[in-house]
């Protein structure tokens, strides 16, 4: 039993349990926490686990790696099990898991500052490898802010974008708005579904409807 304060040197290891079943170190630039039980064995955290703002968790990786910016969280992997992640629930409720977003313009977390019109809730975007950094946009689906908000009033909108053939950059082809009107190729749709072709040539705006077998209808 320890009273005061101990310390160790660089390396010198605290090993737990009557089999030698984890070891605890500084191996002088990390915290190493190993358990070496054979199979099964894993780190339990019997309580609420608390990561201070401006630092981060990997998984599956020694470092971060960045696309346009260094996240703190990263989840990282090579191959199906340690690549994809599962939310679930399971109560005996109409209720399913969620996967959510908040935006505030307050700059203290945990406290309250209205978001304005135009304010970007959240984004779900696609990044690849483009042989020379992980920077490159594919295709983003954002949730916006569409009208002014007040108490218990919070406008929405969602738009899709995806990159055209020699950028990088993705475009906004689609959205929904806080009216519930559809606008494709146009950022104004004012019908429940509106779509504007605005590109120079000779394209034409067509719908193809396909069925195998009974031939092809376009309008």
């Amino acid at each position: 039993t320890w009273t005061a304060d101990q310390t160790f040197n660089d390396n010198v290891k605290i090993t737990l349990g009557t089999g030698g079943d984890a070891d605890i170190y500084y191996d002088g630039t990390n915290v190493v926490i190993t358990p070496d039980v054979v199979g099964s064995g894993y780190i339990g955290l019997d309580g609420d686990t608390v990561i201070p703002d401006g630092h981060g968790l990997n998984i599956g990786h020694a470092t971060q790696i960045s696309t346009d910016t260094l996240a703190e969280f990263q989840y990282l992997g090579t191959a199906n099990v340690d690549s994809r992640a599962i939310f679930g629930r399971f109560a005996d409720t109409t209720v399913g898991a969620q996967l959510q977003f908040l935006k505030s313009r307050s700059g203290t977390i945990g406290s309250s500052t209205i978001v304005q019109s135009g304010d970007q809730v959240g984004r779900i975007v696609g990044y690849a490898d483009d042989g020379t950094n992980y920077g490159s946009v594919t295709s983003i689906i954002s949730f916006d802010m569409d009208g002014t908000p007040g108490e218990n009033d919070t406008p929405g909108k969602i738009t899709f974008h995806t990159t055209p053939d020699g950028s990088q950059s993705a475009t906004e082809r689609m959205r929904i708005t806080s009216a519930g009107l559809v606008g494709i190729g146009t950022t104004t749709p004012d019908q429940l579904l509106h779509i504007e072709e605005s590109s120079a040539g000779d394209k034409e705006m067509q719908f193809q409807i396909e069925n195998t077998g009974f031939g092809d209808a376009a309008m």
